[in-house]
């Protein structure tokens, strides 16, 4: 407003009084002249070797995304797709699934997602349901994959979970079917490491007294790698998972479900490295996963289950596609994929129950 106010007086007086001009135009260009020339000082570089970055904050314009909307925390991972090897932050362009790194937040350190529409009302639903759960044996942490047993993404009903509520009613709640052990499914379509420890630390867990179950299933990192995090940054968000669950409930035992494999749509659910950004990501976190079950083996047990949705043997034979009877949009699985993956695990459950040997597949 100053800028156009000089601007107009020197005009209407341009033609009476030339000396008064020259003060003026003095004038204009101190207002001017400062903000032309100033340089922004330019962005740290992507976190490298597990070192942290000063916090600062990013316009509201680009934290506007799927992985990371928020108005109220303030990112610490650049955004900068250079990450090599064992760092942390976000993979090279080249392995990313969008045109840009949503890897924004450490995925160590607890963060909700308030400014997701619908998060916060079903995450105090899962609360509600998690201060109910007095008696409850198994507890079912996760993303949409788990969500998807409510038959539900964020709480809304979701077409993708059609018919997998049905299968959870006949593999965990139907007594014909000798189903003796309780289960509870607390899981958020979209959720990271980050936001489970969110979770975990207020009232799902942490406050949620009546929830003393005796195993506790963990399914979760996928979304990390969708964002477009390394397999490092994701490891060491399960590993802080897996730690503050075995800190909050001691005398829980813990099953770590292996990420299930994922292919774009564009390769057609192929799953070998060449033609799928991530599978070496995947396998990377999975033999984390393992490793982190082989240090506490009495409290940890780690279930693979990649060659349910690839007919390998294991995770280390990438050369098949995912079928779309399994996984139609290669991501979630459908209501086979989780009978499937649900009878693995309960069968993984049931050995857990009765004695500390780790599960490997």
């Amino acid at each position: 407003n100053l800028t156009r106010r000089l601007v107009k007086a020197s005009l209407f007086i341009c033609c009476m009084d030339r000396g008064l001009l020259v003060v003026l135009g003095a004038l204009l260009g101190a207002a001017i002249l400062p903000s032309l020339l100033h340089t922004p000082p330019p962005e740290h570089p992507a976190l490298s070797s597990g070192s942290a970055l000063p916090r600062r904050t990013l316009s509201s314009q680009s934290t506007r995304t799927t992985f990371a909307r928020s108005t109220r925390a303030t990112p610490r991972l650049n955004a900068t797709a250079v990450a090599k090897g064992n760092q942390r932050g976000c993979v090279p362009k080249k392995e990313l699934a969008y045109d840009r790194c949503f890897c924004t937040f450490p995925a160590d350190e607890p963060h909700k997602r308030r400014s997701i529409r619908g998060w916060e009302q079903f995450h105090q639903k899962l609360c509600r349901d998690a201060r109910k759960a007095a008696g409850v044996e198994v507890v079912w942490y996760g993303d949409s994959i788990t969500e998807a047993w409510r038959g539900t993404s964020v709480g809304m009903i979701s077409e993708r979970a059609e018919g997998v509520p049905r299968v959870w009613n006949t593999l965990f709640e139907d007594k014909k079917n000798n189903t003796k052990t309780s289960y509870l499914a607390l899981g958020i379509s979209g959720d990271q490491t980050q936001h489970l420890l969110g979770r975990l630390e207020s009232c799902e867990l942490l406050h949620a007294s009546n929830l003393q179950p005796k195993i506790v299933i963990l399914a979760i990192g996928t979304n990390n790698l969708g964002a477009g995090c390394t397999a490092y940054e994701t490891n060491l968000g399960v590993r802080k998972v897996v730690h503050t669950v075995k800190r909050l409930r001691p005398k829980a035992k813990i099953l770590l479900l292996g990420l299930l494999p994922r292919a774009l749509r564009t390769t057609a659910g192929r799953l070998e490295p060449a033609n799928n950004i991530f599978t070496r990501r995947i396998q990377e976190v999975n033999q984390g996963m393992e490793k982190l079950a082989g240090e506490d083996p009495d409290k940890i047990s780690y279930l693979d289950a990649w060659d349910i949705f690839n007919g390998s043997n294991s995770s280390n034979q990438v050369s098949d596609t995912i079928p779309k009877y399994l996984m139609p949009d290669f991501l979630h699985p459908s209501a086979e994929g989780h009978m499937r993956w649900g009878q693995r695990v309960k069968q993984a459950v049931e050995k857990m129950l009765s004695s500390t040997v780790t599960i490997q597949g």
